[in-house]
């Protein structure tokens, strides 16, 4: 729903990034963490709320854009409290610019 992959972002940008997902299942999602499978930013884990078999649900957290210029993709599963992970995943999948430096000539006078 936000930040469509390929997205470029600045680094250091500090934005949210949401997700509109289904429960497909026939079981409540109910006490579900969803937690960072692969990849190097955005959060280790953040909860999710709790959603009804068949019901869609808008899932948000933030993200950091990493402080170096690249390509850049966090994947993320759901998992329950006794550690099974749902069998599907989501991603955030940015591209980041360098850092704008802001130099100014500096003269030096005798």
């Amino acid at each position: 729903m936000t930040i469509p992959d390929g997205t470029t972002l600045q680094a250091g940008t500090t934005a949210t990034k949401t997700w509109r997902l289904r429960n497909c299942g026939t079981t409540d999602w109910s006490g579900l963490t969803a937690v960072r499978v692969d990849g190097g930013f955005g959060p280790d884990r953040f909860a999710v709320p709790a959603t009804a078999p068949g019901a869609v649900r808008d899932l948000s957290t933030t993200v950091i854009a990493p402080a170096t210029a690249g390509h850049y993709r966090s994947t993320y599963r759901l998992q329950a409290a006794d550690g099974h992970y749902a069998d599907n995943s989501f991603w955030v999948d940015i591209n980041v610019n360098a850092p704008t430096v802001n130099r100014q000539a500096v003269t030096s006078y005798d």
